[in-house]
């Protein structure tokens, strides 16, 4: 037994496990079996046929994890369900570490999907930036600091901003977007702001007024005391338009639609 492991470069207790049945050699160390032994390929072969299959033929799978997540598996779950150890499936997944034909049907099963899918290589998905206003303030070639500065905001809060800890007001996205030089839908959608369709038609009817100044106020960014300071006018008073209670002058309708950007005359009082 120590002469044959000397000449197929394998421990003894390899040759002791082979001979006992416990598992077949490799597939690599048939020729040098073959040759110590007298025999053909063939017939190494059929020496070792009803032997369990050696891991090292087995194949890699590349897609267990993904497959494993995507049906619900903790690593620890379905380790279990195949009875091995945790560690041991995730050697399978992350390093590549080949399972043997057995085990990669056992886990084909529990899966309840081929080997083949398990065998498949994942398709490559485009990476998502989990920043954009980050890739876009630098795209802008600017620094965090200079970028607060203009946007007028502190330090702290743009970095809360671009870590996804907080979503932007509507206003600090449109200065965004002309700090950063990018059309404002750009950063209201990096921003996930997603703002209100206005009422169909223009000039709106009686009904539509108040939602109509509503998604307008909201769109150029501007809380109700900022736009009613812009008109001269309170805050309550915006809200009273805007609830219905009440209705702007002719005159604050022109001052409106400059102020939110609306087409000449689609406000009437």
């Amino acid at each position: 037994m120590t002469q044959l492991a000397r000449a197929v470069h394998v421990s003894r207790p390899n040759v002791s496990l082979w001979e006992n049945g416990g598992r077949r050699p490799a597939r690599q160390y048939w020729p040098a079996l073959g040759a110590a032994l007298g025999l053909q390929f063939h017939e190494v072969e059929a020496l070792f046929a009803d032997h369990p299959p050696a891991r090292l033929d087995g194949e890699p799978l590349p897609s267990l994890g993904l497959v494993r997540r995507q049906r619900g598996f903790t690593q620890r779950t379905l380790a279990g369900l195949v009875e091995v150890a945790p560690t041991t499936l995730a050697m399978w997944e992350t390093a590549g570490v080949r399972v043997s034909p057995g085990v990669a049907e056992e886990l084909a099963r529990v899966l309840d999907v081929e080997v083949a899918r398990l065998a498949a290589r994942p398709r490559a998905v485009p990476a998502v930036d989990p920043r954009p206003l980050r890739r876009l303030r630098r795209q802008a070639g600017m620094t965090q600091r200079e970028a607060a500065a203009h946007l007028r905001i502190a330090l702290g809060t743009l970095a809360r901003y671009e870590a996804g800890a907080r979503v932007p007001p509507v206003a600090v996205a449109r200065r965004m977007a002309t700090a950063y030089r990018r059309p404002p839908e750009q950063l209201l959608a990096a921003c996930g702001i997603e703002l209100p369709d206005l009422p169909d038609g223009a000039p709106w009817r009686a009904a539509d007024l108040p939602e109509a100044i509503r998604v307008a106020r909201m769109a150029a960014g501007m809380t109700k005391v900022e736009l009613g300071r812009v008109l001269g006018r309170s805050g309550q008073a915006v809200r009273s338009w805007e609830v219905g209670r009440s209705r702007p002058s002719e005159v604050t309708c022109r001052r409106l639609e400059a102020v939110c950007g609306l087409p000449a005359g689609s406000l009437s009082a």
